[in-house]
């Protein structure tokens, strides 16, 4: 209960990763990183913790740490696979993403 509150709480204060939001994300980086390793220890799957996993994915590609980007960007889709569906438009976001690398 507490890691899925945690997880709610860095999902609606890590802001969209736009290049004015990046000192923001930054600062946020090191407790959304432990956000999402909550998200594999609890098994997490929720919208939240998709926006955070895909919210951190673009914020380290657009830094050029693309290894741990796709690993944030995998997690988004498997969250987004068990939460919408195959069919969801959000799903083909996922994988949009993850074809950037």
């Amino acid at each position: 209960m507490w890691a899925q509150r945690g997880v709610n709480a860095l999902s609606n204060s890590f802001p969209r990763p736009e290049f004015t939001n990046w000192p923001l994300c930054e600062r946020l980086f090191s407790h959304a990183q432990r956000a999402a390793e909550s998200i594999l220890i609890y098994g997490i799957d929720s919208s939240e913790a998709s926006r955070l996993c895909n919210h951190l994915g673009v914020y380290l590609s657009s830094q050029g740490r693309f290894q741990l980007a796709l690993q944030h960007h995998e997690l988004d889709s498997d969250i987004t696979r068990k939460v919408h569906g195959d069919t969801h438009p959000s799903f083909a976001i996922s994988l949009s993403n993850m074809l950037l690398f």
